[in-house]
């Protein structure tokens, strides 16, 4: 091609790629293309917070009683808030004993206090019932609640007690090794319990049977007849309650300056 053919026909297709730039353009707009988006990012949900552990329990245990009335209420309340008994207690982080000794938190020598033994008593007139938590460190015998009601002619039913989550049974009648398997046999196998413990304290004195209940809620009556199954000289003369282990938070620590 001669150059005066390139310099005739140079120009035009200059032109024609200017017109199709344009028309690219404007179909560009038409067709409403845009830059492709970003994703999204949505935000972190946060984490739901673990609940603290329990460090101790005050759960209540309720008693159903007969002879409680609107008019004994105030003096019932009193005799039960009355009762006492000696703890040991930790100066330096106020954990509790039942007996003397040693803190086993930070060593230093327990001191003995009377202590109340029931908190948050609370009595139903209408439902027949006593309510009562434990203080820390601190059991009360059956026998001793129903001294205290006793002044109020207020009795506990046997078929109408209910043995809490962790009660001791106090046996009498057992007086070896041998007895001993055999009591804690019956009552296994009387599937009343989630687990059975049992132990002799001393020559001549009741045995103690440390029991879990389970789901299904037992009875005196119920675990009387299945300690006369055992043998007709075992006889249940106490239920013991036992508050939770006390716990001392360790000291804050300073912060440093």
């Amino acid at each position: 091609m001669r150059i005066d053919q390139f310099r005739m026909f140079g120009p035009a297709s200059l032109g024609l790629a200017v017109l199709f730039a344009l028309s690219a353009s404007v179909a560009a707009q038409d067709t409403g293309a845009k830059p492709q988006d970003k994703p999204s990012t949505a935000p972190a949900t946060p984490a739901t917070p673990s609940a603290a552990p329990r460090v101790q329990s005050a759960d209540s245990t309720s008693v159903a009683v007969t002879g409680l009335t609107k008019d004994n209420t105030a003096a019932t309340k009193t005799a039960l808030e009355g009762l006492s008994h000696t703890v040991w207690r930790c100066p330096a982080c106020n954990m509790t004993e039942a007996e003397k000794g040693s803190c086993a938190m930070c060593k230093e020598e327990l001191v003995s206090e009377k202590s109340p033994t029931l908190q948050n008593v609370k009595l139903d007139a209408d439902k027949g019932t006593i309510a009562f938590a434990l203080a820390p460190g601190q059991t009360v015998r059956l026998t001793e609640i129903e001294t205290a009601l006793t002044s109020q002619k207020i009795s506990v039913p046997h078929d109408k007690l209910t043995l809490s989550p962790s009660s001791t049974l106090v046996v009498s009648g057992v007086s070896s090794d041998e007895s001993m398997k055999k009591l804690e046999t019956e009552l296994k196998n009387a599937k009343m319990f989630d687990s059975v413990a049992c132990r002799l304290t001393g020559t001549g004195k009741p045995a103690e049977v440390t029991v879990k209940c389970g789901n299904t809620a037992t009875t005196r009556a119920k675990v009387e007849e299945t300690i006369a199954k055992a043998s007709p000289e075992f006889k249940l003369v106490d239920i013991v309650w036992t508050s939770p282990v006390a716990v001392a938070a360790p000291p804050a620590s300073k912060p440093k300056g």
